[in-house]
């Protein structure tokens, strides 16, 4: 796959991007000159140095929304960091990437108003939009108005939905149905039958709840949902709601929620003195979901993720590989825990420019079109985006884990 460029000859690579050149050295696209110098292409085709790729990002790193929202920041400096290292080959210029961050603070009218002034004023080629389900949504709207390419790192379904009408709207998190059906899958293995969904109260929990009663509905292994609560995002306090859950008597919980939801829910349940298995959406892939608060909680709970969430234990042997153990590893090494949610940020920001440098354009037409005919190998796995589809993470870059006294132990 890697270094292929031939369409329908696979996805992108970061190694494929840099062996065309797309995130390279202009010497490794002169290479072929004949050692010419910088200034000249394969082909004696002049390289000149471009203006700067705008990139707006509206993220929640304050309010609700701040434990994805930060994390996601950091993914996106590390990429940043990275790709600026050499540049970015679009057309016959080479160009380097400007990132504008903007907090939204979790709030629906300040991420509207931050992405129409990078849109308006600014000129982004593209949006990154990650932290609540709300903001996302807000934005969303906007974006597919202009026509510029918004790349959601969250994991609401609705987001891209329907696709018609989101038609320069990608979502980077899996989709509720793959998640809701591996974790589904799990617990029939289990002697659990008696299953209640604790749910954030907006576009995120609404997908994992019909995604749930979907799984459980299709399961035939005589499960039954006995409780379905919703829990409101940005309070400290689901008792109310975990005590309602416990009354049902269930068997297994599933929680739907992107942390820090998520592990208070869990705190909750405990306090409530429920003792029974734990279930996790893909949001709570997070530091904060292993805490010393919320670990005695957690424990035991099964989780789906992208498998870089347990660290890079298996030889690595693959470009692909070695991209997500460098990740990893630079990400602890800055911030000491890792976090899952980061991943997509990063993701957003590479898969953005790989769209731009094969487009050979700023064109936000054109970027769009390129997002829909490329997949991407990115540090989450195989993203593979279409006309009718931009949800575009594969369910075979999901692995189930377990939360251990250590930390996250893969399943499958």
């Amino acid at each position: 796959m890697a270094g292929d460029m031939r369409p329908g000859a696979g996805g992108l690579t970061r190694r494929s991007l840099i062996a065309a050149g797309m995130f390279g050295t202009v010497a490794t696209a002169v290479a072929a000159c004949g050692g010419r110098g910088n200034d000249m292409m394969a082909g004696s085709v002049p390289v000149s140095r471009g203006p700067d790729l705008v990139v707006g990002a509206c993220l929640d790193i304050t309010g609700s929304g701040a434990t994805v929202g930060t994390a996601q920041q950091r993914g996106l400096q590390i990429a940043l960091d990275r790709i600026n290292q050499d540049g970015v080959l679009v057309g016959n210029t080479t160009r380097r990437v400007k990132l504008l961050v903007k907090d939204t603070g979790s709030d629906p009218g300040t991420a509207v108003a931050a992405a129409k002034q990078m849109i308006s004023g600014n000129q982004a080629v593209g949006l990154i939009v990650g932290g609540a389900a709300t903001t996302t949504g807000a934005i969303a709207p906007v974006a597919e108005q202009a026509g510029v390419p918004l790349m959601a790192t969250g994991f609401a379904d609705d987001i891209v939905l329907p696709t018609l009408q989101r038609r320069f709207v990608f979502r980077l998190g899996p989709s509720a149905s793959d998640v809701a059906a591996m974790l589904i899958g799990h617990l029939v293995t289990t002697p659990a039958k008696r299953v209640a969904v604790l749910a954030t109260t907006d576009d995120h929990g609404d997908s994992g709840l019909t995604a749930v009663k979907t799984a459980v509905e299709s399961s035939h292994a005589g499960l039954s949902t006995v409780a379905t609560v919703r829990i409101p995002v940005g309070v400290s306090d689901y008792s109310a709601q975990a005590h309602q859950i416990v009354s049902a008597s269930p068997d297994a919980v599933v929680i739907w929620g992107v942390a820090p939801a998520s592990g208070l829910a869990a705190r909750a349940l405990a306090q409530a003195g429920y003792r029974g298995r734990l279930y996790f959406d893909a949001g709570a892939a997070s530091e904060d979901t292993l805490s010393a608060a919320n670990r005695s909680s957690t424990l035991g709970g099964v989780l789906v993720s992208p498998s870089i969430l347990g660290g890079v234990t298996v030889a690595v042997t693959t470009p692909d590989a070695v991209a997500q153990q460098n990740y990893f590893e630079q990400y602890t090494r800055l911030f000491g825990a890792f976090s899952g949610l980061s991943i997509y940020g990063a993701d957003a920001l590479d898969v953005l420019i790989g769209a731009v440098s094969r487009a050979a354009s700023t064109n936000h037409l054109k970027i769009r079109n390129g997002l829909e005919s490329i997949p991407f190998d990115g540090l989450a796995g195989e993203y593979k985006f279409q006309t009718i589809q931009h949800g575009g993470l594969q369910t075979d870059s999901l692995e189930l884990f377990q939360i251990a006294q250590d930390g996250w132990v893969q399943l499958t």
